[in-house]
């Protein structure tokens, strides 16, 4: 092969690689910000650009520093990648002190042995076949403390989610301790695609509306996952990347042969890398669909999974002194919360506004269209079930409505767990309901109304609230 050739051929693969670069779908760029980095203290790099990065500084030389992107934003998992930046786009530094980046350095030390840890915890699972649908050996089981895991899904999903529902569990045994201990375990069915699940519904009668249900009847909780496609399709990428990579490594082989002196080399290696670099950021971005596919799974199983803890374990309906059961919109509203709690360096955090539901509520505020707290209160289960599509648009007013006055009530009035809480909750059936809840707050129910809704206006993403009736803009200089 001549160079001219050569030069023709790997800039032809070059396009093939790149062109050939497959994704599942498009995810949004990672952005730093420096407001959200929920109390870690970083180091910060304002650019010449007018960008500000917040991380850690790993190696600084005349020419670059080689820094570890770090972003923390309420309601989502750490992310942290590396990155090295010419001083020259730098324009200043507000450094941590060696002892700061030694406890930053611990924090993320400390979730990356997270993630470790729950690889190490899923593959020691103590996990067993079962019958599934009449095939001998085709489910697999987890059996818990608080409930018991049966599913037809891949067996490192299986092992994933018994992880996950082993911690959220513990969490809910913190923010809510259970009263009974008696109870026998929820049995959670995890079906691996729509149709099993869908045929499990058809047979107690309910309507294939939600990926997941809480069964009371028969203490279980119905849920399919959609992963499998989704996996084969990644797998199917993986393979086809990793067929570029290689023949990129072979392209490299041959110019490094045919060019021996490094500066003549570079114009050809340059591109190589490049389309390299292009592989890694693609399967980086398909991994980002993956989980977030899995985010979804994890918490619609989070928020059924609440409502059998909470019936089995804390508010039992029908169980002397059980002072159940808990009030169908406060039910509601608290698993919403839960739902999106993010379970990281072995601490649930819960506290943020998630951000679709805020902005929805924002919405429904400022249109005068949220539920009046009085007609929340007396609510039956019917207003939460969707059953037809123009029913829709009613019930996610009520649950909207209710995941605000429960997050007010949590995370305002710290009334979660609190002995007044437990007395409202006891109150069913026997006082008014409007009562009742005057009594918790200790305000007349339109007071409580205006407050409640003056909260939502102000609530952020990050779970504080500002407050934008009296803030003024700042008095401008003297010219």
């Amino acid at each position: 092969m001549t160079r001219s050739h050569l030069r023709t051929g790997i800039r032809n693969g070059i396009v093939v690689a790149i062109l050939g670069m497959v994704f599942l779908n498009d995810v949004s760029e990672l952005a730093a910000d420096p407001r959200n980095q929920s109390n870690w203290q970083l180091d910060v790099l304002r650019l010449r650009n007018g960008a500000t990065l917040s991380g850690m500084i790993e190696v600084e030389t005349p020419t670059h520093v080689r820094f570890q992107l770090v972003q923390r934003k309420a309601g989502r998992p750490t992310v942290s990648f590396h990155t090295t930046i010419s001083t020259e786009e730098i324009v200043g530094i507000d450094r941590l002190t060696p002892q700061q980046r030694k406890q930053l350095k611990a924090q993320l030390d400390g979730i990356a042995q997270a993630g470790q840890q729950e690889q190490i915890r899923s593959e020691n699972l103590l996990i067993e076949p079962i019958d599934w649908q009449g095939k001998p050996g085709a489910g697999l089981r987890y059996v818990s403390d608080f409930f018991v895991l049966n599913s037809d899904a891949p067996e490192a999903l299986v092992r994933r989610t018994a992880v996950r529902l082993e911690q959220i569990y513990a969490a809910y045994t913190r923010f809510l301790q259970p009263r009974f201990r008696t109870r026998r375990p929820t049995t959670i069915w995890l079906f691996r695609n729509r149709e099993g699940y869908a045929k499990e519904m058809q047979g107690i009668g309910r309507p294939i509306l939600n990926p997941a249900c809480f069964d009371p009847r028969n203490n279980r909780v119905l849920c399919f996952s959609d992963l499998d496609r989704m996996a084969e399709d990644l797998e199917r990428i993986r393979k086809h990347h990793l067929d570029l990579w290689t023949e990129l490594d072979r392209q490299q082989k041959e110019i490094t042969r045919l060019y021996p002196n490094p500066k003549e080399r570079e114009r050809f290696i340059g591109p190589i890398e490049e389309t390299r670099r292009k592989i890694i950021s693609q399967n980086q971005k398909n991994d980002e669909i993956v989980d977030r596919a899995t985010t979804k799974l994890f918490a619609v199983l989070y928020h059924e999974s609440f409502h059998a803890y909470v019936e089995n374990y804390v508010f039992p309906e029908g169980v002397p002194n059980g002072l159940g059961p808990l009030p169908t919109w406060l039910n509601e509203g608290l698993a919403q919360i839960f739902e999106t709690g993010i379970l990281e360096l072995g601490e649930f955090r819960v506290g943020h506004a998630e951000r679709g539901r805020l902005l929805r509520i924002k919405e429904l505020v400022r249109k005068n269209e949220l539920v009046p707290i009085k007609d929340l209160l007396r609510a039956t289960p019917k207003s939460f079930a969707v059953l037809h599509a123009d029913e829709a648009a009613a019930s996610d007013r009520y649950y909207l409505t209710s995941w605000g006055l429960a997050f007010y009530l949590t995370f305002e009035k710290r009334l979660l767990g609190a002995a007044a809480l437990e007395a409202f909750i006891a109150s069913e059936g026997k006082t008014d309901r409007i009562v009742a809840f005057e009594k918790l707050l200790q305000q007349p129910i339109d007071r409580i109304e205006a407050d409640f809704q003056r909260y939502l206006r102000n609530l952020q993403e990050n779970g504080s609230t500002v407050d934008l009736e009296t803030m003024r803009d700042p008095v401008k200089p003297p010219k």
